[in-house]
């Protein structure tokens, strides 16, 4: 049922087609290599393939392929597959701004290097590279203390190493700033250059550090300035810049962008020009604390924008040091996520409310029951949970088409909600069912009658595209404390009474008992057991004579399966018939049942006993396109002709869904 929400048609459709038609012709290729390659029982791979157009409207698939022994005995390709397009074009994201990181790294005037926990090289850019006159390969993993010298220290000692300014960043995860000289190679003369220092961090843990570094000396940044204004206009993320009073120096461009504010009314300012009212005293309290003693804050805060909005940002503000410690500068860099707040309103909305109808899906219910139940129990009362499934849903997809269906579905839930007081709960459990949670319930008989009132409301009069049709449901009930005490049994005993519902003749509630949860436990107990006896070979064919009425003579027999159960004993058809139909095995038991039949009828004739016609019994599920393959197939591999076989089908076949 799943691949119907994933490519849009019935499964039944399905069957017969190449799964290759479901991807894009770019992909195509890639699934067949892929497939071909599974030459062992056993082996599998995973792919990424684009959805065909036809199918999947161009979304992104992760499809898994194994192969596998098949119950004939014959090799088969499994194939698993979901939707994860989401996912992917994140990653396509991620990807995209990695790479724009790095072409802006390179792009830019400034030397970028980045040092590991022991201070040595584990990135540099092109510009680095071509300031200290070396190959990366000859950078990389050497200690920055040895690519530098004339350190600007006025407490330089005798170990470089342990009072070089970098070495300090990644003891004490101070950010510092001050000149070095860049030590090239023998025949180039060094370079000075003035740095800032940063340390990177995870988990409160200094991992490592970044420098960015510009040739000149201190009095030379009239370019140096430029060109960083230049680079810091490029970035996404907005940059402001204070001195040590906390007055705005410069800000970027995406500054502008997210406050409002030009840069030549920022500059001058202090930054309560972006206070939005929202925080406490103590909340920037805590943030002068946290700055002045770990030298950088980060979290998130509400400012305003020029116009007045409000908005969230994330972001941090680093302080920045001097070569003799005092501090120099601070600088804030933070991005507005008031889109991504409201992306993520959307993406928890859509995780737990169903998209056609609107309504909380199972997951958002069975939490809201959870709630109420520890609620409940507190107060002492009562709760009922209502299962309802909609009658002949089925039909009217099939007849009238998913469009209809979808429609239908929208009115039923319609109509459900309003027969439900404010404080319940309506939820869609799943394609055409839905669960109701009764809060404060005083006596069996208000679910009753709310339940009269329900159904009553359901069966008037749908009309569309033409059509009147009457809607109905079956309907369990089940009731906290005395049914069950906790969320999942509820729904269970729910399920169980509404299964019975269906039993009784559809269109009425039926209130859950113990019985009917023997009753569910046996069925799944039969489930599994006859699962395990079709692979262990428990069931067997007895053939009962068709004679002629008048003369006696033998006009053929019919196949009649029967289960030798190693404990139940010999059991008929209707003790598991009906629930190998229910549980989607009936298409694996009838063909074992043809094939049964057919070996026995060549054993017949290969003994020289004529049985003129052999009948077999078939569910109408059987009824599939690969089902005619089926029987040319077993006719073949038993060498009979095909009047030595009868069909019969089930009467199941004028049963409505």
């Amino acid at each position: 049922p799943a691949s119907r929400e994933l490519l849009g048609i019935e499964p039944s459709q399905l069957l017969g087609k190449s799964f290759a038609d479901m991807v894009s012709d770019k992909d195509a290729p890639l699934l067949l290599r892929t497939q071909h390659e599974l030459k062992t029982l056993g082996s599998q791979s995973t792919i990424l393939v684009r959805g065909s157009s036809a199918y999947c409207k161009n979304c992104w698939l992760e499809v898994s392929l194994k192969r596998v022994r098949g119950a004939r005995g014959i090799d088969e390709i499994v194939v698993n597959c979901r939707d994860v397009t989401q996912r992917h074009t994140y990653q396509l994201a991620i990807e995209e701004i990695h790479k724009r990181n790095a072409r802006i790294l390179d792009a830019t005037g400034d030397g970028v290097v980045s040092l590991n926990s022991n201070c040595e090289v584990v990135y540099a850019n092109e510009v680095a590279l071509r300031w200290l006159g070396l190959e990366v390969s000859h950078v990389i993993n050497t200690h920055w203390c040895d690519l530098v010298s004339g350190l600007d220290l006025a407490h330089a000692q005798s170990d470089k190493r342990k009072s070089c300014p970098f070495m300090q960043t990644l003891a004490d995860g101070e950010t510092r700033s001050g000149m070095m000289t860049l030590r090239q190679q023998v025949q180039t003369p060094p370079v000075a250059a003035s740095y800032v220092c940063t340390p990177l961090r995870e988990s409160d843990t200094v991992t490592g550090s970044v420098i960015v570094f510009n040739e000149g000396t201190r009095g030379e940044d009239g370019n140096q300035a430029q060109q960083t204004q230049v680079i810091l206009d490029q970035a996404v993320e907005a940059v402001m810049v204070t001195d040590a009073k906390g007055i705005i120096q410069s800000v970027n461009r995406a500054f502008t962008e997210i406050t409002g504010y030009s840069a030549e009314e920022a500059m001058g300012q202090a930054p309560r020009i972006l206070r939005s009212g929202v925080h406490t005293p103590n909340f920037y309290d805590e943030f002068w604390r946290t700055l002045t003693e770990e030298r950088c804050w980060r979290g998130e805060i509400w400012n305003k924008r020029k116009n007045g909005e409000i908005y969230p940002q994330w972001g941090s503000v680093t302080t920045i040091l001097d070569g003799s410690g005092a501090v120099k500068n601070y600088i804030a860099v933070f991005s507005d996520t008031s889109k991504a707040k409201q992306a993520e309103d959307k993406l928890q909305y859509l995780a737990s409310h169903d998209t056609l109808t609107g309504l909380p899906n199972r997951t958002n219910f069975s939490e809201q029951l959870g709630r109420i139940i520890d609620r409940s129990r507190r107060t002492g009362t009562s709760i009922a949970v209502v299962f309802v499934d909609i009658d002949h849903f089925k039909t009217i997809n099939a007849t009238l088409g998913h469009s209809v269906g979808d429609t239908f579905l929208k009115r039923i839930a319609e109509r459900l909600m309003s027969v439900t007081r404010k404080d319940d709960i309506l939820a869609r459990w799943g394609g055409d069912e839905f669960v109701l949670a009764f809060k404060d319930i005083s006596r069996q008989t208000a679910i009753a009658e709310t339940l009269v009132r329900l159904l009553t409301r359901l069966a008037e009069p749908l009309i569309l595209t033409g059509h009147e049709l009457i809607p109905a449901a079956s309907i369990g009930v089940s009731v906290y404390p005395e049914d069950a005490m906790f969320s999942s049994d509820l729904i269970k005993a729910a399920d169980a009474a509404m299964y019975r519902a269906k039993k009784q003749g559809r269109n009425c509630f039926v209130f859950y008992t113990q019985q009917m949860q023997t009753e569910l436990d046996n069925r799944f107990e039969m489930a599994i057991e006859m699962r395990r006896g079709l692979t262990a070979g428990e069931f067997r064919l007895f053939y009962q004579p068709q004679v002629h009425a008048q003369t006696g003579c033998l006009v053929g027999a019919e196949a009649l399966i029967r289960w030798q159960h190693p404990t139940r004993g010999l059991l008929a058809p209707i003790h598991f018939i009906p629930l190998s139909e229910e549980i989607g095995l009936i298409s694996e038991l009838g063909e074992w049942v043809l094939r049964e039949a057919c070996r026995q009828q060549r054993k017949w004739k290969n003994s020289g006993i004529t049985v003129p016609r052999l009948a077999v019994n078939v569910s109408p599920q059987q009824l599939k396109p690969q089902f005619v393959d089926s029987v040319v197939r077993y006719l073949h591999e038993s060498a009979l002709e095909p009047s030595c076989l009868e069909l019969e089908i089930t009467e199941g076949v004028l049963d409505g869904s």
